[in-house]
């Protein structure tokens, strides 16, 4: 009994635990589904837009809520901190896509594969930069590299899915299809579920990764800057091909959603493993009242 105790003691306090994030998301989901329902019989274009930016931001904005359940005291980081630093992805992926064509469909293999995987490169190198210099506001611990990380990359995730929904929005808008193809909104409305999910298990994980490593040793950035490389690129490659092979029919969507999922698995058990070391580590370190 005595030891029971003891051991009850070393315990360490967990951060409070708020019911926020789930309500908050299942009434985002319900608000989507009647925007989505009522842009079938609205003319007005601001509807539309209101379903594809919630549809886009629901799912990143809410695992930055909850990574910002999970922040303990010592690491100088709020939840406003990581909507802050989201919305900062998401600028940084806008000024990407407005960046100029290299032309990466034509000429020989090794010069395509190369402008193919800039983009990868780029928003790698963009996370590792940014959590370098946010890094100085809070105290820099790969702990709190992987919040900023996730937080920019989570910001990343949600430009890219609002481009992908507006971009199915845009190729539907006027064009009569066949009878036998389902309306333009459950099309639209299956990228929008398909990109949310990616947005779960793409950037923000990856982000997280190379920001954890941002504050460890050389080698251990190199390595974490290689791997998310090497599965950004195979994800990348994975969704365009097969969506080019099979079009955007549901069956299509979902298959794309399935291999890329796979490819990017790696990576999330990855940033699991991670994650978890570092919140034990937190953990005992406020327990024991240690830096």
């Amino acid at each position: 009994m005595s030891a029971t105790l003891r051991a009850e003691a070393r315990r360490p306090e967990l951060p409070p635990r708020r019911p926020f994030v789930r309500p908050a998301l299942l009434t985002g989901a319900a608000l989507w589904l009647y925007l989505g329902v009522a842009g079938m019989w609205s003319p007005r274009p601001e509807v539309t837009v209101a379903w594809a930016l919630l549809g886009a931001y629901l799912v990143p904005a809410a695992l930055v809520l909850e990574s910002g359940r999970r922040l303990w005291p010592r690491d100088r980081v709020t939840t406003v901190m990581l909507l802050r630093t989201m919305l900062l992805g998401s600028l940084v992926a806008a000024a990407g896509a407005a960046a100029p064509d290299l032309g990466a469909s034509s000429g020989p293999f090794p010069l395509r594969a190369a402008a193919a995987a800039l983009p990868a490169a780029a928003e790698t190198a963009v996370v590792a930069l940014a959590v370098a210099l946010l890094g100085r506001r809070t105290t820099p611990t790969p702990r709190t590299g992987l919040f900023l990380g996730g937080a920019l990359g989570a910001g990343i995730a949600a430009f890219t899915a609002l481009s992908a929904t507006l971009q199915a929005i845009g190729a539907l808008s006027g064009v009569p299809l066949p009878a036998e193809m389902s309306a333009p909104v459950f099309l639209e409305g299956g990228v929008a579920v398909q990109q949310a999910v990616l947005a779960a298990i793409t950037s923000p994980v990856w982000g997280a990764l190379v920001g954890a490593a941002v504050f460890g040793s050389p080698r251990a950035l190199a390595a974490a800057v290689a791997g998310v490389l090497l599965t950004h690129v195979l994800a990348d490659a994975a969704f365009l091909t097969v969506g080019g092979l099979l079009g955007t029919s549901p069956a299509a969507l979902a298959v794309q959603l399935l291999l890329t999922a796979a490819v990017a698995s790696p990576a999330v058990a990855a940033w699991s493993r991670r994650a978890r070391a570092l919140g034990h580590r937190a953990a005992e370190d406020q327990g024991s009242g240690g830096a």
